[in-house]
């Protein structure tokens, strides 16, 4: 008969035992692995469609705030300003999808476009029109597009109303803009912002409707 030292011996013995069997058994591993994969699986596409979003509301509001502060400057100068696409942040270029920045100047002869030299010399004797920003815009393949494709430029008038351009002739009116990246396919939403500049000279962002922005 165990007495109760027995008892104890036997039952630290077995906790050494027990205390020495570490690490994980080979099915433990496996299971381990799975579950890992399995979690990466599910979390990469979230984040790299939460990057793609972020880009897209980071394009989105750089518009927005350019088109705002060429309506301010308009308004403060007493002169028309004017937004064109630049390929290369000098000179004015088309909105065909190739265009990587954004110009804002002085349009002192009221023709849309960035010229050499100037219309009154009012603000740059002798330098061509006075350029207030170039900013880089469309990252990670993203597209700009305009419901009017023979736009060429977009302005804004001294009491800050807005003015198309096309081939150098100005007229106010409204237009739809719409960003999208490689997710969007013209079948879907995903991956499609749309901004609409109103005749008042006064951007937002709107919904989109059909899968497509509004006017295109």
């Amino acid at each position: 008969m165990l007495n109760n030292k027995s008892v104890r011996t036997i039952s630290q013995m077995r906790g050494i035992e027990r205390h020495g069997e570490t690490g994980f058994t080979l099915v433990e591993l496996l299971v381990t692995c799975a579950v890992i994969v399995i979690l990466l699986s599910m979390g990469i596409p979230a984040v790299q469609t939460m990057t793609q979003n972020n880009r897209m509301a980071t394009e989105t509001n750089k518009w927005i705030s350019t088109m705002l502060m060429a309506r301010s400057e308009a308004v403060k100068r007493q002169y028309e300003v004017i937004i064109c696409p630049s390929t290369n942040g000098t000179a004015c270029s088309d909105f065909d999808g190739t265009e990587t920045f954004l110009m804002v100047f002085v349009d002192d002869n009221d023709d849309g476009t960035n010229d050499s030299t100037d219309g009154n010399g009012g603000y740059d004797p002798g330098a061509g029109e006075q350029v207030l920003l170039a900013k880089e815009i469309l990252s990670g393949n993203q597209v700009l597009g305009l419901s009017d494709e023979d736009v060429d430029s977009i302005g804004f008038t001294t009491n800050g109303m807005t003015k198309l351009f096309e081939s150098g002739v100005g007229s106010i009116g409204a237009i739809n803009f719409r960003f999208n990246d490689s997710r969007y396919t013209g079948s879907n939403a995903i991956g499609i912002k749309c901004v609409t500049l109103e005749i008042s000279g006064r951007p937002s962002i709107v919904d989109v409707v059909s899968n497509n922005c509004p006017g295109f």
